[in-house]
C-alpha cells in the first residue's frame, strides 16, 4: 500500500512575554521544521517508578519507540499542577543525563544526539540517546509526549 500522507512543516513557536521596569523584555522564537510526515501524540501517566516513554531505535519505528535518526522535535510538558517529575535521557553507551521538569514545565530537543561528560570534559563526539525515562516525585504526574519525525 502505498502512502497517502503527504510531508508537512512543522511550525514551533516559543514565546515569553514580560515587562520589567515598563520596558518589554520577552521575546519570540520561530523555527519551521520541513518535510515531517510522522507526529505522536500522547498523554501519558508518569509513575512514581521509572519507567521509559521514548525509545530510539537505528532500524524501524514501532509503539513508542522512533527512528533515531528521522526524529526532528521532541517536547515532553509536565500537565501536573503541584507535582516534579525526573527525565533521564540515557545514551546508547549507558551515561544519563536528568533534568527536573516542575508542574507544568516543558523540556525540549530538537533530535536524540547528546553528549554526556561527567568529568567536565570537552566535547568530542556524540552519541545517539538509546531512551527517555519519567519518574514521577511523589505522587503520579500527567506528561504530554509530543514526537514528529520525517
Amino acid at each position: 500500500m502505498a502512502t497517502t500522507i503527504s510531508n508537512a512543516t512543522l511550525t514551533v513557536t516559543i514565546s515569553e512575554d514580560i515587562t520589567l521596569n515598563s520596558t518589554q523584555q520577552g521575546g519570540t522564537v520561530t523555527q519551521t521544521i520541513s518535510n515531517i510526515n510522522e507526529v505522536d501524540r500522547r498523554i501519558f501517566t508518569a509513575p512514581t517508578s521509572e519507567v521509559d516513554i521514548i525509545g530510539f531505535d537505528g532500524s524501524a519505528n514501532s509503539m513508542g519507540t522512533y527512528l533515531n535518526t528521522a526524529v526532528k522535535y521532541i517536547r515532553i510538558t509536565n500537565l501536573d499542577d503541584t507535582n516534579f517529575v525526573t527525565l533521564g535521557v540515557s545514551d546508547t553507551g549507558s551515561d544519563t543525563f536528568f533534568v527536573k521538569l516542575e508542574a507544568g514545565q516543558s523540556f525540549f530537543m530538537g533530535n536524540d544526539d547528546l553528549e554526556i561528560h561527567a568529568t567536565g570534559g570537552a566535547s568530542s563526539a556524540f552519541s545517539q540517546a538509546d531512551n527517555i525515562s519519567a519518574k514521577a516525585d511523589t505522587a503520579s504526574v500527567d506528561l504530554e509526549i509530543f514526537v514528529a519525525s520525517t
